[in-house]
């Protein structure tokens, strides 16, 4: 749908558990070589992210997995078993970080290629269950929700910055969770009404 001459993308899903479905929307920006198509898309992307696809974008880690190489007949490099193939062994995520806390790769010859953290407790070590943390403060968000701030603000730290201030934080790592998405919201209107005032 097309509003104020932005095309807008709405994505809705059936939540079971409220038996109600829940629609999340975005507006999309026109990319530099097809617009319309590339406005099309990128609300898509953008509506797709409101409903937890793709945001584990915002919380990968650098991998290098080191392979044999050899010269070709054109003098490239190339991995030397081309069928080589690999796999995620094991992988832990932090539901409140969202962040990968631990990934195990391994080839298709079940060597352990890639380890993260690169070093890993030997098995045997028990297990310490981590303390509940004392809660004298607000919760604050993530730091993909963080990056999220500034993807629908455009990477505008002006807006950032603005919205920031009106609710009395210093900086996007002070927000509160509880005032996310309200703060969200603020910058999808701010954007709409032309950016920073």
């Amino acid at each position: 749908m097309e509003i104020k001459g932005r095309l807008f993308c709405a994505i809705e899903i059936y939540d079971p558990v409220k038996k109600e479905w829940i629609e999340k929307m975005d507006c999309g920006v026109e990319s530099f070589s097809e617009k319309e198509k590339g406005e099309a898309s990128d609300a898509f992307k953008r509506a797709g992210f409101n409903v937890g696809i793709g945001r584990e974008l915002y919380t990968k880690i650098f991998i290098f997995v080191p392979c044999k190489t050899v010269k070709n007949d054109k003098g490239k490099y190339e991995m030397e078993d081309k069928f080589l193939k690999f796999n995620v062994k094991d992988l832990t995520v932090d539901e409140d970080t969202e962040k990968i806390t631990y990934l195990t790769i391994e080839d298709s010859n079940g060597n352990i290629v890639f380890t993260y953290p690169h070093k890993k407790a030997p098995s045997n070590t028990p297990k310490v269950e981590a303390q509940p943390k004392e809660n004298k403060t607000a919760e604050t968000i993530t730091e993909a929700q963080g990056k999220l701030l500034y993807v629908r603000a455009d990477r505008n730290t002006d807006l950032i910055a603005q919205v920031c201030k009106e609710y009395g934080y210093k900086s996007t790592k002070e927000i509160e969770k509880s005032k996310f998405n309200e703060i969200l919201e603020k910058i999808e209107k701010l954007k709409l009404q032309g950016g920073s005032n």
